[in-house]
């Protein structure tokens, strides 16, 4: 019998460990708690992309890394939180697409109501293990609540975007890099011009990684993005030699 691939350990290790729910997000649970909000506050934080920010409601709590899904107009849509949990509202970022569910999102106005259900999720640090998140994107929005909810974790986060117009929270992330020792941020842009960005180009890779981890091989990676792009991780991180269950990954399909 032909050995599995390293992709499908990984998968299988997964799938052993966990259920599953939202495009790969392994969770334990589902519990049904439920929350009417109302939206504060909302602003463009990146091309294309904006923040919103609602209500806290009373009794919410949640662990940085989970989401929660958000009803409007009878539709049903998953949002990693981006806030921590310290922070006074729950905040998510989303790239507007013409889709009729972020065309509904965007209309919202101040004050509008909404239906919260969560949160959900088991895609959270490991207690005692050195953290690395490789973010594509919008990937980036549950990283964020573990950054801020973690001063005190050694984290490295690497962070590829096509042009730092497009990278959400880049410049907060930029701050708290000079501001703590213990997170590290590697930015990189794809297409961007030596105009535009005096970091790291190109796609994360092995070298890249390599280059800025001492401890490359002991550590937990952390992988948020497209379909795409954690496919990509995945096989740079099996190239490497790490095993499946070093590996937590979620992918953020159609987003």
């Amino acid at each position: 019998m032909a050995k599995p691939s390293w992709n499908g350990r990984l998968a299988q290790w997964q799938s052993d460990c966990f259920t599953r729910s939202r495009s790969g997000v392994q969770i334990l649970q589902r519990p049904l708690f439920m929350y009417l909000s109302k939206l504060l506050v909302k602003k463009e934080s990146a091309k294309k992309t904006t923040t919103f920010f609602f209500e806290k409601p009373k009794k919410f709590k949640f662990i940085p890394g989970q989401f929660i899904e958000i009803t409007l107009n009878k539709e049903v849509h998953s949002f990693s939180i981006a806030s921590s949990p310290e922070e006074k509202e729950v905040m998510i970022a989303t790239r507007m697409r013409p889709t009729k569910f972020k065309k509904f999102l965007g209309k919202l106005k101040i004050g509008a109501k909404i239906k919260i259900e969560g949160p959900f999720g088991q895609f959270v640090l490991h207690k005692n293990m050195g953290s690395v998140f490789l973010a594509g994107g919008i990937g980036i929005t549950p990283f964020r609540s573990m950054i801020k909810s973690f001063p005190n974790r050694e984290i490295t986060l690497f962070y590829s975007n096509r042009k730092p117009k497009e990278a959400v929270f880049l410049n907060e992330l930029i701050n708290l890099g000079k501001q703590n020792k213990k997170f590290k941020l590697i930015a990189t842009m794809t297409k961007a011009t030596k105009k535009e960005w005096n970091g790291h180009f190109g796609y994360i890779s092995q070298k890249m990684i390599k280059n800025n981890l001492k401890n490359w091989r002991s550590v937990i990676y952390y992988v948020v993005g497209s379909s795409g792009f954690v496919q990509a991780m995945a096989d740079i991180l099996s190239k490497m030699g790490l095993k499946p269950e070093q590996i937590k990954t979620e992918n953020f399909p159609g987003y």
